[in-house]
């Protein structure tokens, strides 16, 4: 399976927790949350399934260890070169060429994502999520604080809403719903030109509502 080899080059091979955490993610690109058993873990993962007890809990556990990691690579990966250094249009373009180079490598870890996102109502589990997404939108947040002075928050007042804020929503959402659709489509959705395209549409949005400020 090609997701097989994606999968292992963030796992440290050697360590029998990363095994753990590492064949949990391939049961569950495969099957359900339900189905992700200790007993069929320990199975893909060639150890005895008392081992996985030295190291987790339940398999509740085991999926926020998951999550974990998939927060880490996903933050490595889309903000890999970034250099507050440089120009925003230039970091956007950076960040589209992660996107796009990595993209059918990711498509395994999306579909995982995807699927407990919807399987799962457990509070400890949205956390992890929340956190998944604050930590990237902050990073895209940072972005635009260069770009722009952001005025306080205040809930009441669109206008007085950060520009920084808005434009990482408008990126954040835009990526990830033609992420969905080039899921859906087998790939046939998403190329360079598109990313480059939709890149120059919202920095476009951000700097007009910049200069109207």
């Amino acid at each position: 399976m090609e997701s097989d080899s994606f999968f292992k080059s963030f796992f440290d091979n050697d360590s029998t927790k990363d095994k753990i955490i590492y064949s949990s993610l391939q049961i569950l690109e495969q099957t359900n949350y339900q189905s992700m058993t200790t007993a069929a873990i320990a199975k893909r993962a060639q150890i005895a399934e008392g081992t996985i007890y030295r190291y987790f809990n339940s398999k509740k556990d085991i999926l926020l260890a998951m999550l974990d990691e998939v927060n880490d690579f996903f933050v490595e990966t889309f903000f890999k070169g970034i250099d507050n250094s440089v120009s925003l249009m230039e970091n956007f373009q950076k960040i589209g060429l992660n996107f796009f180079e990595k993209k059918n490598e990711l498509v395994s870890l999306y579909k995982v994502i995807f699927k407990v996102f919807s399987e799962i109502s457990d509070d400890d589990v949205k956390k992890k999520f929340s956190n998944i997404y604050e930590r990237i939108l902050k990073k895209i947040e940072n972005l635009f604080c260069s770009y722009e002075n952001s005025k306080p928050l205040d809930s009441q007042n669109v206008d007085s809403i950060p520009l920084p804020l808005i434009g990482a929503y408008f990126l954040w959402g835009a990526g990830e719903l033609l992420w969905k659709m080039d899921i859906v489509t087998d790939g046939k959705v998403l190329n360079q030109k598109l990313i480059e395209t939709m890149l120059g549409a919202i920095f476009s949005m951000v700097d007009s509502q910049n200069k109207d400020r």
